[in-house]
C-alpha cells in the first residue's frame, strides 16, 4: 500500500525537527518547514508567491514538510513517487516547472538518505493555478529506521526568458477531496506527495509510553513503545508497569508490543 503525505498550509513538524535545506535549491529565501500528515489535518488553502529578478537557471524552495516520526524499520525500496500540487507562473517567458526533493533523515535531522534527488514535472507551469505532477521512478533504496523522519521539499525551477522566477504555489488540505493525477485540474483540491512503499507513520492520535519492569524484577529491557491512543483530545503519556514476556504487552486499556 503506498503512503499519501498532504501538505498543509500551516503547523509545525511534532516532534520539532529542522533539517537543513537541500542544498540542491538554490533560493531558500521563502523557506518555511510545516508537518506533513498521511491524513488530512484541515489547514485552509493558501497560495505561497515567490518574486524576484532574476534571469538565471534556479531552483527555488517554497516549503519543508516534515513527517512525524517513522514506526519502525521500513526498507523503502525502489519506490515509485507521485506528486500533484497546483502551481502557477507570472510569464510564460519564465519558463518555470514544479520540482520536489524527498528524503528520509533520522531524529537528529542528519540525512539517512535521499529518496528523490530535485524532480520536475515535465510541464511549464501556466500563468493561472493549474495541477502539476509527476510519476517518477528514481530507482533508489533507503533502509529508514524507526523514529527517522520523511522530509518534503517544494518549489519551483527553471531558466527565464528575460523575465524571473516569479511563481505560487497553492498547499492545504482542508478540501474533501485530493488532486486527480493530471496536469489540467484548476479546482481547488488538495495536494499531495505519495511513495508507493507502505510507511508505518506515529501521526496523531499516537503518545509514548514509558514501559518498565515491575521493582521486584531487574531494570532490562527498558525503552519507549507506541501506543495508539484516541485521536480525540488523546491522554498524556504517563508511566505504567508492564512484564515483558513473549507475547504483546498489556496494559489497562492499552497494547504495547515489542
Amino acid at each position: 500500500m503506498a503512503t499519501r503525505f498532504y501538505l498543509p498550509s500551516s503547523g509545525d513538524p511534532s516532534p520539532a525537527l529542522s533539517p537543513a535545506y537541500s542544498t540542491q535549491w538554490d533560493d531558500t529565501s521563502i523557506g518555511a518547514r510545516l508537518r506533513t500528515q498521511t491524513g488530512k489535518s484541515g489547514t485552509g488553502m493558501t497560495t505561497v508567491d515567490f518574486a524576484d529578478a532574476d534571469v538565471t537557471d534556479k531552483d527555488i524552495l517554497f516549503r519543508q514538510y516534515i513527517s512525524d516520526p517513522i514506526a519502525a524499520n521500513v526498507s523503502i525500496a525502489t519506490p515509485t513517487v507521485k506528486f500533484q500540487l497546483r502551481g502557477s507562473e507570472t510569464s510564460t517567458l519564465n519558463n518555470l516547472f514544479l520540482a520536489v526533493h524527498i528524503r528520509v533523515v533520522q531524529a537528529d535531522g542528519t540525512l539517512r538518505g535521499t529518496i528523490l534527488d530535485l524532480g520536475a514535472n515535465v510541464t511549464e507551469l501556466a500563468t493561472t493555478l493549474v495541477t502539476r505532477g509527476n510519476s517518477l521512478a528514481p530507482g533508489t533504496t533507503v533502509s529508514a529506521l524507526a523514529t527517522d523522519r520523511i522530509v518534503i521539499e517544494t518549489g519551483t525551477q527553471g531558466d527565464p526568458s528575460g523575465t524571473s522566477h516569479s511563481s505560487s504555489l497553492r498547499i492545504g488540505d482542508s478540501d474533501a477531496t485530493d488532486l486527480p493525477e493530471n496536469d489540467t485540474e484548476t479546482a481547488d483540491n488538495n495536494p499531495w506527495v505519495e511513495i508507493s512503499t507502505n510507511i508505518p507513520i506515529l501521526g496523531f492520535g499516537w503518545d509514548v509510553l514509558r514501559v518498565s519492569s515491575p521493582p521486584r524484577r531487574p531494570q532490562t529491557n527498558v525503552g519507549f513503545y507506541a501506543a495508539d491512543l484516541s485521536p480525540i483530545a488523546p491522554p498524556p503519556a504517563r508511566q505504567v508497569p508492564a512484564e515483558f514476556g513473549p507475547r504483546v504487552i498489556r496494559v489497562p486499556n492499552r497494547i504495547v508490543s515489542y
